[in-house]
């Protein structure tokens, strides 16, 4: 199930975020978490909300501090998958199970099913890898001017905010779609829009 989380969690992927500060020595650990819930805000509006807003919050602060620390992206997507399912509630993980179940089923095999969700992990890692250079240089630039921790975490998260679209969203779920067999796909959808709003795709 841990593909299906990460699948979901990938889709769940231009503004600019209200800036509360300057990139600088002013910003606080609260000016962090403020962008982070104008991101999580975006994000459950465009997908749905099955995660919470605090799950989101949670997910994107583990996200932030991994990559700063220099952990490779398919391994902070590898994280994060455990980490989801560790915070959801009951009622939630309930759902994801009876998700997988049925995606299973319908797709005739358990097997079949991880290699589906394995095939979408990587094809979304792939898909925003585009986007990884960006925050790299961003990082690079900040961290050559002596910019502290939370300046440097509001800037990616400015970044993020912007990267987020609807545009990207339809991109990333065509491809994901054309890994299902075609006489599946309407089965699967229905499955997977219990946990992510596919309505607008």
């Amino acid at each position: 199930m841990k593909h299906l989380v990460g699948a979901v969690v990938a889709l769940l992927g231009l503004v600019t975020v209200p800036n509360v500060r300057a990139q600088n020595s002013t910003v606080t650990d609260n000016d962090v978490l403020v962008c982070y819930d104008h991101l999580v805000t975006k994000i459950r509006n465009l997908n749905g909300g099955f995660l919470t807003q605090e799950q989101g919050i949670d997910l994107m602060n583990r996200v932030a501090n991994q990559y700063l620390g220099g952990t490779p992206l398919p391994q902070i997507a590898n994280n994060m998958r455990t980490a989801t399912q560790e915070i959801l509630l009951p009622e939630q993980a309930k759902t994801f199970a009876d998700v997988f179940n049925k995606t299973v089923a319908i797709l005739g095999s358990r097997e079949v099913a991880e290699d589906l969700y394995k095939a979408a992990n990587n094809l979304t890692l792939e898909f925003i890898s585009s986007d990884q250079k960006i925050i790299d240089d961003e990082i690079a630039r900040l961290r050559a001017q002596n910019a502290r921790v939370p300046g440097i975490k509001q800037k990616i998260c400015q970044l993020l905010y912007g990267m987020v679209s609807l545009q990207k969203k339809k991109a990333l779920s065509k491809k994901i779609n054309d890994l299902i067999p075609q006489d599946k796909q309407k089965a699967v959808k229905a499955q997977l829009s219990r946990i992510v709003n596919l309505s607008d795709i």
